[in-house]
């Protein structure tokens, strides 16, 4: 899995691609984490994320969580079908706020 990170006004975009699976959920939540200790809000782009495991659903768990804790947003945009699949399935699309794109999500953040 590759991460990268943009500045989106107030906000940070971590964009996540390829698996994320047990062998990338640590690098996973460690840029979550990161973000989270500097106190701002979140985007996650899962646009190019292609796969992601229980393992991955705990890291975005864990990451809401604290987000909540700290009083930060942390939103989860352009989902791939695979991705939103796992999420639907499984029931996590429920505890999450989930935009259709960056802007859509800035504003979700906003609100």
């Amino acid at each position: 899995m590759n991460t990268t990170k943009e500045s989106l006004g107030a906000a940070v975009v971590l964009r996540f691609s390829g698996r994320l699976d047990a062998l990338a959920a640590s690098a996973a939540l460690d840029a979550l984490d990161a973000e989270l200790d500097a106190g701002v809000d979140i985007l996650v782009s899962l646009e190019s994320l292609e796969y992601v495991s229980s393992a991955g659903l705990r890291v975005f768990l864990k990451a809401a969580k604290r987000a909540k804790a700290n009083g930060t947003g942390l939103c989860l945009v352009a989902l791939s079908g695979p991705v939103l699949e796992v999420f639907d399935s499984s029931g996590f699309s429920a505890f999450f706020d989930i935009a259709e794109n960056e802007e859509e999500g800035a504003r979700m953040l906003m609100d």
